[in-house]
């Protein structure tokens, strides 16, 4: 099986963002975003529309090729990727190859 990913195209930086639940001194419980990864990976963009009672939305989806990371395949489906301003939410996550590279499937966070 012949790879056509070549590591030069891993070009973008972006950051896996996970939520994490801490309790204060006081007992209560906050919320912050947490840095799970910073990464270089290639975006491909498959925007499309959707249509919901007659109107018609555009889609901004977006794949990530990265490199494998075991945190991320394992619950990468509770995480987001922040790309410069943007935040996507991750919805599914595909492998490639043995343990090489991971195809994050995000959609733009509203």
């Amino acid at each position: 099986m012949k790879n056509t990913l070549k590591i030069g195209q891993l070009d973008r930086r972006i950051q896996v963002v996970a939520l994490s639940h801490t309790t204060t001194t006081t007992g209560s419980t906050s919320t912050a975003d947490t840095v799970v990864a910073n990464l270089w990976a290639k975006a491909i963009d498959v925007n499309g529309t959707e249509e919901e009672d007659g109107k018609v939305f555009a889609l901004a989806v977006r794949k990530y090729v990265i490199r494998y990371n075991a945190t991320i395949a394992a619950s990468g489906e509770r995480m987001w990727i922040i790309d410069g301003t943007d935040r996507y939410n991750i919805h599914s996550i595909a492998l490639k190859g043995r343990k090489q590279y991971l195809i994050l499937n995000t959609s733009k966070k509203e």
